[in-house]
């Protein structure tokens, strides 16, 4: 990888953006884990934990002193998924261009005297402050109205007592009927500072002058509670307003960055934040028990849209959605090749057409309504129920659009668009060339719309475009689509990005012929709701895998290619070149879909020249009760998995040859084989 041509080139497609009259934001969502103590649950399934609360801390800390050294930084209430006994946490970086964010003074308040403070900025009466009874804390009920501006009133009762249950007191307030304002502004007086507790507000605008006033106090001051709110098409004047979050996901944190506008500044966040996170302790990737080298599991999200919702290139073109979607489903390798380990129908981020075909011919009936003048709103009614999950999660959609013009959603209307069938890579420069290509694809549909119907790939995509050859030539086709419209991007820029996602698992030769056994992509099935159910998380069946078998060299007049006894279905490439697939199960779990059929690994492929054996090797799948303790122990895992040149038996019961499979021609499926079929 030539780092500066690739450089160079993201510098081209922004002339490029820029001659066709595209502007457009790009920011990211990285994912990162602590290697040190990647077997505990806080880091492989569980969203929070001690640990992952304080590198979040280390790594927020950084991050505000890298962009944002003026900026605000705000221990904010997160998502609340059910299931979970509280939200989580958010810690937010938050930051204005044109004006400073911090709350570093050293004026010495009370609690009470920082409210009688801000009352006074906002216009209200001081007399509604009220002390808490059992809590050395001041509440001000407080909300913003967008036609009578700041609204306040007396705390109803003569006692105010907070809940006994954990969380900061802006959380435990008893609220009740009489209240005539539902919202509240709490401070607190702890270890010589104020803790201030912001309240949910409707506006951008609004937060900002509470977020001053408190401010212009000049008093020291730690801040929590509710984020700014998310801006929508009536927010506007948000130009210099900034943040970037870090947050907890099962297994990872995740960083929501920044938006850049240009490819330079783009470079310098996603660097930027990759450098503070490995100075934290923190990496990109995880080793699984096999010793493979896999992603971080959270993904990286990449979010396009503009600097304002208002200003999105989809409210511009709402064409270009559909150019999106289109070229999308022309194209598996933008579905598959960068992604992660989980894929299809049940994965986090399916393709449109798995597992819901009839979305298709409905997605085709919504294409003709861009053919006329529509506004955001009815663009974002159109599509929001269609790029959905089987369940009907929006936000589970490989193109999700639940950001984008959704009038029926909190926060819907961002004009923002999501790629999410995205894994997060081993750096921040693979993660960054994958950026420029969907950059340069952007601006490629943008300049030249994408029509035409749409591909009904069927049983197809997953027979052949689980396969990373196919994978790889499709992805040849994309960059020469892009070379076509003046964009050169380097097919050799793309190749650690293959090498990643599909390991070599070994090779050997014998008789002349090379045989290849690459990692391929399996949809691993959902299973029924029962005991290995947690939370929002769903059982799936990974005890399945599918290897790609590529061989060079060999004779189709003489030579077969046998594995654990069956004939494999031989897919002609070139001269001498041929592939096929074998589908099986690695180990067997407790709960897992077919649980008759035991395991089918070791795999062990035989080279024959009609009954004669001319050669063997062997795959074996051993399932590690722990992870590997080091990169060298993982190494030593992975080399143990193939096994070269083994002497080779004749097949008990000889060989086998299945007949064809109309659905998956190129797979050899050994739990089909295994039950006689």
């Amino acid at each position: 990888m030539n780092w500066s041509q690739i450089d160079a080139c993201g510098q081209q497609v922004d002339a490029f953006w820029a001659r066709h009259g595209l502007s457009m934001t790009m920011g990211a969502e990285p994912t990162y884990l602590d290697a040190e103590q990647a077997d505990q649950p806080e880091w492989t399934v569980a969203a929070v934990g001690e640990a992952k609360w304080r590198r979040a801390q280390q790594l927020a800390l950084r991050l505000q002193k890298r962009f944002a050294p003026q900026g605000l930084l705000q221990r904010s209430q997160g998502k609340w998924y059910p299931g979970e006994d509280s939200p989580r946490w958010a810690l937010r970086c938050l930051w204005h261009q044109n004006q400073s964010l911090l709350l570093e003074g050293h004026q010495q308040l009370s609690a009470r005297e920082l409210l009688g403070f801000v009352c006074k900025a906002l216009g209200l009466p001081a007399s509604f402050c009220r002390q808490v009874d059992n809590h050395p804390s001041q509440v001000l009920l407080l909300a913003y109205d967008d036609e009578s501006g700041w609204q306040s009133g007396p705390w109803p009762g003569k006692r105010l007592a907070l809940v006994d249950c954990s969380g900061p007191p802006g959380m435990r307030l008893p609220w009740s009927d009489e209240c005539p304002v539902r919202t509240a502004l709490c401070v607190s007086e702890a270890g010589g500072r104020l803790q201030v507790f912001l309240p949910p507000l409707s506006r951008v605008s609004a937060w900002m002058q509470l977020l001053q006033a408190l401010r212009q106090s000049g008093a020291a001051l730690e801040v929590s509670g509710y984020a700014p709110p998310i801006p929508d098409l009536q927010d506007e004047g948000l130009e210099g307003f900034r943040q970037l979050s870090v947050t907890p996901d099962p297994g990872v944190i995740e960083v929501n960055l920044h938006p850049a506008s240009s490819w330079p500044e783009l470079v310098e966040i996603v660097a930027g934040v990759d450098e503070e996170a490995r100075a934290c302790g923190l990496v990109s990737h995880r080793l699984g028990r096999d010793g493979s080298v896999l992603g971080s599991g959270g993904g990286c999200h990449v979010v396009v849209g503009g600097p304002s919702p208002r200003q999105s290139p989809f409210v511009r073109r709402p064409d270009l959605l559909r150019s999106i979607l289109t070229y999308w489903n022309h194209h598996p390798c933008l579905s598959y090749m960068f992604s992660g380990l989980f894929v299809g129908p049940t994965c986090q981020a399916p393709r449109v057409d798995e597992a819901r075909h009839e979305t298709l011919y409905e997605l085709e009936l919504a294409f003709h309504a861009l053919e006329d003048e529509l506004e955001p709103a009815m663009l974002g009614r159109i599509f929001r129920d269609l790029l959905v999950d089987v369940s009907g999660n929006g936000h589970r959609s490989e193109i999700c659009v639940d950001k984008l013009f959704d009038p029926l959603a909190p926060g819907g209307q961002q004009g923002l668009l999501e790629f999410r069938a995205l894994e997060m890579g081993p750096d921040a420069r693979t993660n960054l060339t994958l950026m420029l290509l969907l950059r340069a694809l952007l601006g490629r549909l943008w300049k030249s719309p994408e029509r035409g119907p749409l591909r009904r790939l069927g049983t197809e995509l997953h027979d052949r475009y689980m396969l990373p050859t196919f994978l790889w030539e499709d992805l040849l086709a994309v960059l020469a689509d892009l070379r076509e419209h003046g964009l050169n991007l380097e097919p050799d820029w793309f190749r650690p990005h293959f090498e990643f996602r599909f390991p070599l698992l070994g090779s050997c030769r014998c008789a002349g012929v090379l045989l290849q056994l690459r990692q391929a992509l399996e949809p691993w099935p959902v299973l029924g709701e029962g005991l290995t159910s947690q939370g929002t998380s769903r059982p799936v069946d990974s005890s399945l895998q599918r290897v790609e078998v590529r061989l060079f060299g060999l004779d189709s007049e003489r030579h077969r290619l046998a594995c654990n006894g069956h004939i494999l279905p031989l897919h002609p490439l070139g001269e001498g070149e041929w592939l096929a697939a074998v589908r099986f199960r690695a180990w067997q779990f407790t709960h897992s879909l077919h649980p008759n059929l035991g395991v089918q690994s070791p795999l062990r492929f035989d080279l024959l020249d009609g009954e004669k054996i001319l050669g063997s090797c062997r795959y074996h799948t051993p399932h590690w009760d722990c992870l590997p303790a080091s990169d060298e122990e993982a190494e030593r895992r992975r080399m143990s998995r193939f096994e070269k040149a083994v002497q080779g038996s004749q097949w008990p019961g000889g060989w086998n040859q299945p007949g064809p499979n109309p659905e998956y021609p190129l797979t050899l499926d050994l739990r089909l084989a295994a039950a006689g079929r």
